[in-house]
């Protein structure tokens, strides 16, 4: 049948892994500390066996995995007058499973050596630990595309997917997908008046997609051993037991995400080539526990659900110009540019939370801590604040740093710095911005091409505290020198940490 094709793939993949761990006792040696300020090494005074890792042990660690995909594909393409039909069909089917066991031997009788004839044949020195899992998805796919005068283009896509990971009745998701384009330059009225723009195109799209990589098999019952310590006494003997580990979800299903995109695509003087796109995402159905609106005097875990719900939107720009000198010498230049935020619609919530903490309305990754008001730099700082100001317990001093008063206990201010007064101090936890350069200059078949690429905008919570204990041989930041002393008040940064 001419245009008809029929594809047929299938793949194998067996791994086979070996993996040795040998934790022993590092020899530490101890020397003597000379000069005004005790950083120079003196003579050796003595060693001693680490303390990390508390029991030496040798691990040998096996593991299989084996998994197949199968794919079958049948295809047809077409051209009648200034119609044009792409359409396939596609049957996708994939398996995995793995089993895996791990020995453990603790201590060195004799002598150390990475093997296990070295190790205690104590049974209190040994241990084994062993897992396996499977995995399986199935997948139809349909896609069909439509030209007509390479002027109006329509695609539309329909798959089906089946995960093992859901209970029979939720196993199978429908996902459709669709786009649309208009070569608006190809049109007369548009030839016909517009001669700086060689091409112009309006596109939009839409799609559904599912997740399943939700956990496996939590709409069955389970069951917890406790096969090591032991959790229960029969007579004198400790024994194991079996306990019941969570309430089934039936209705446990696959997390969705729905997009909408909108584009164009130009080239103008014939050099200059120009895209631009704005996208939303709507994904709801997220997996979630849903403890945290309980209290905890419920006494069990809530399963997690599909409820979970965030938007985000963006924009996306590229800028291209292509010449050419006299010379022969080609070159192009590219700039990219783009922006993405999301919201929380819905999630869990502490029922007795702190507002501060309520994801709701805010970015996924916003920053939560205390709002500071500004360094005590002076006697006079220190004698405006409250009577019986504290911050987490620890009185203020010139030098440390003073914070908002937000809250306490009774839902009012109360002159102590804790828990209740955190606050969002940024919403910029993700990376809104990001940007591109591309230059390339070709010459009878040699190329160099330079590429630049960054982001910006994110604010991250530098936790200068553990900084600040670094060890005694690190090289400080340079920053420090900054911080306030006092012969220098008016610093920059609070008063380096003192232990």
């Amino acid at each position: 049948v001419p245009g008809l094709s029929v594809k047929v793939a299938l793949s194998k993949n067996n791994n086979l892994t070996y993996r040795k761990i040998y934790d022993i006792k590092p020899l530490l040696y101890d020397f003597g500390r000379e000069g005004s300020g005790g950083r120079i090494l003196g003579d050796l005074i003595g060693s001693s066996l680490s303390p990390d890792p508390g029991r030496e042990k040798l691990v040998n660690q096996y593991g299989r995995f084996s998994s197949y995909q199968f794919n079958g594909q049948i295809s047809y393409k077409k051209d009648f007058e200034q119609h044009h039909i792409d359409a396939f069909a596609v049957y996708e089917q994939y398996e995995s499973t793995y089993s895996g066991i791990a020995l453990t031997r603790y201590n060195y009788p004799v002598v150390r050596t990475d093997q296990i004839f070295a190790t205690s044949p104590d049974p209190l020195n040994q241990s084994s630990d062993g897992s396996e899992f499977e995995s399986a998805r199935l997948s139809y796919v349909g896609k069909a595309n439509y030209s007509f005068a390479n002027r109006y283009l329509v695609s539309a896509s329909l798959r089906r997917d089946g995960s093992m990971l859901f209970a029979p009745e939720n196993q199978w998701g429908w996902f459709p997908s669709m786009s649309a384009g208009w070569r608006i330059s190809e049109e007369s009225f548009f030839k016909d008046n517009i001669g700086f723009i060689e091409s112009l195109k309006l596109r939009a799209s839409y799609g559904l997609t599912g997740n399943d990589n939700v956990g496996g098999w939590l709409w069955q019952e389970q069951y917890g051993t406790d096969p090591k310590n032991g959790s229960i006494y029969l007579g004198n003997v400790l024994q194991s037991s079996l306990y019941y580990s969570n309430i089934p979800v039936k209705d446990l299903t696959w997390e969705k995400s729905k997009s909408y995109n909108f584009g164009i695509d130009a080239t103008v003087l014939k050099s200059l080539s120009v895209s631009a796109d704005y996208w939303t995402r709507n994904t709801y159905d997220i997996l979630g526990p849903r403890i945290l609106a309980l209290p905890s005097s419920f006494g069990a875990a809530l399963p997690a659900q599909n409820y979970g719900k965030v938007d985000s939107h963006g924009f996306e720009l590229e800028i291209g110009y292509e010449g050419k000198t006299n010379f022969g010498l080609g070159y192009h230049i590219r700039g990219n540019f783009s922006y993405a935020t999301n919201k929380v619609v819905q999630k869990d919530y502490a029922s007795n939370g702190l507002p501060a903490y309520n994801p709701n309305g805010k970015p996924t990754n916003f920053v939560v801590g205390l709002v500071n008001t500004g360094i005590i730099r002076t006697q006079a700082d220190l004698d405006k604040l409250p009577s019986g100001y504290t911050v987490y317990g620890v009185d203020p001093s010139m030098g440390a740093l003073s914070f908002k008063d937000i809250s306490g206990p009774l839902n009012a201010p109360d002159g102590k710095i804790d828990s209740y007064d955190l606050d969002v101090i940024s919403l910029k936890g993700n990376v809104p911005y990001t940007g591109g350069l591309s230059l390339a200059g070709y010459w009878k078949g040699l190329i160099l091409e330079v590429f630049f690429q960054g982001n910006f905008g994110q604010e991250k919570l530098y936790y200068d505290l553990q900084a600040r204990q670094a060890d005694l041989y690190d090289i400080p930041w340079k920053h420090w020198t900054d911080s306030w002393t006092p012969e220098n008040p008016g610093a920059k940064y609070p008063r380096a940490y003192e232990p």
